[in-house]
């Protein structure tokens, strides 16, 4: 990442251990400490390098060029600052910072005074040179020019507040260009349903020259820095569309650079990469869940169907023996009618027909009031209509028919072939 300011705050050595310091202790006072000096490299225009935010020079071996920098003090009191340069070190994640010992760039650079005074609101121009070594190598040198502010605070703490701008310097030769592909990262708008995938590159200048990356992630450009420095790391970031299913996607990454208007380095790479499709997966669960539920919902009904054809099959029996003793004239006697009704009262209310049930309770209670055989034989005759419209009810049309048929016959037998009774069916009357 190109970082136009450093900002570095240092802790000063405690009063009472001498040579010794505490970062972590630093850390938690640079937060509260601002550097009280804007610095700003002056000269510069937008179109260099940077926005003109850094010192920037081509240089041959024994040239020496002068730089000019803005310090503005915003405070209402007087403020004065140390002026040096140093080194500028990456870590292995890209981000600068400045070395605690200079041995190349910042020893180049020369300040005609290394302290500073700035008066209250108002600001002043420093001036400072960066001669090349005879021994310097052909690249990019890369630094810092640093204004160290002197330290605040009370107590056995005090921090420092420093400001470093950039300062590069190139030397023309047989510079070593070279970069590579440090990583490649994937991030997802949505884990649930994601539409569309973040893909990250990050490049690292490995030579020491400045190069101009063109990345693309499967022919597609990406959004990055302009300048790949030497020593740095920059991400490049495109985004790519993510299929309904998901699955494997491949990632074709090319990589390719300039440097001072020629062809450079290029590296390619492809990447396999893994998208859960969580929604495709929800949604087949919750299929599979829907196909038991129906599954126990229909084979629930199938049960109570079961229960219902075998309460008519002892309905049938009842009326059958009844049929035959009245055939046959034998001392068998009767099947039951108050039997054959309570049946029918219990199909009734366990296929919820409370209306049914209600008026055969009220049949039944006329039947016992009368002891007469007509009255058993219409109890019979209700009980037998009953079960028929329950048997077709639950879509057993079959056993239906035989009882609708039976009770024809029957009605024909004991009203001389004069009326024949309704059809279950109808509704009941």
């Amino acid at each position: 990442m190109i970082v136009k300011k450093l900002l570095v705050s240092l802790i000063a050595i405690p009063a009472l251990v001498a040579g010794m310091a505490s970062f972590h202790a630093d850390a938690q006072t640079a937060a509260s400490t601002p550097p009280s000096l804007d610095v700003r490299p002056y000269g510069t225009s937008r179109t260099d390098p940077d926005g003109g935010q850094w010192f920037v020079a081509q240089l041959n071996v024994g040239q020496t060029k002068t730089f000019q920098m803005r310090l503005f003090n915003t405070t209402a009191e007087p403020k004065s600052a140390k002026l040096y340069a140093a080194d500028m070190v990456f870590n292995p994640q890209g981000n600068p910072y400045v070395a605690p010992n200079s041995t190349d760039v910042g020893t180049w650079a020369h300040f005609p005074q290394d302290h500073v005074t700035v008066p209250p609101r108002s600001g002043t121009l420093v001036t400072f040179s960066v001669s090349v070594p005879a021994k310097a190598d052909p690249g990019d040198h890369i630094g810092a020019i640093v204004v160290e502010e002197p330290p605040t605070g009370a107590g056995s703490f005090r921090s420092v507040a420093r400001t470093a701008l950039r300062l590069y310097v190139t030397l023309p030769g047989d510079a070593r260009k070279d970069f590579q592909i440090n990583s490649v990262k994937a991030a997802r708008h949505s884990v649930f349903y994601p539409r569309t995938m973040a893909v990250t590159v990050q490049l690292k200048n490995t030579g020491r020259v400045r190069l101009n990356p063109d990345v693309t992630i499967n022919n597609m450009p990406t959004q990055g820095p302009p300048i790949l420095v030497s020593k740095a790391i920059e991400s490049y970031t495109a985004q790519t569309k993510i299929g309904f299913f998901g699955g494997p996607m491949r990632l074709h990454i090319s990589a390719t650079t300039t440097s001072v208007g020629l062809p450079g380095p290029s590296q390619q790479s492809n990447v396999l990469i893994w998208v859960i499709p969580w929604h495709v997966i929800t949604a087949l669960g919750l299929l599979i869940g829907l196909f038991f539920l129906v599954r126990y919902l229909m084979r629930r009904r199938g049960a109570k169907v079961e229960a219902l054809k075998s309460d008519l099959r002892r309905i049938e029996r009842l009326i059958t023996q009844q049929h035959v003793a009245a055939t046959h004239s034998t001392a068998a006697s009767a099947p039951d009618p108050g039997t054959a009704m309570k049946m029918a009262m219990k199909q009734a209310r366990r296929t919820g027909d409370k209306h049914t049930a209600e008026r055969l309770a009220a049949m039944q209670a006329e039947a016992r009031e009368s002891s007469s055989a007509n009255d058993d034989q219409a109890a019979a005759r209700i009980a037998i209509f009953t079960a028929a419209k329950q048997a077709r009810r639950a879509g057993d049309i079959e056993t239906a028919k035989r009882l609708e048929q039976y009770l024809a016959e029957t009605a024909r037998q004991l009203n001389g072939g004069e009326q024949s009774p309704p059809s279950a069916s109808g509704q009941s009357g």
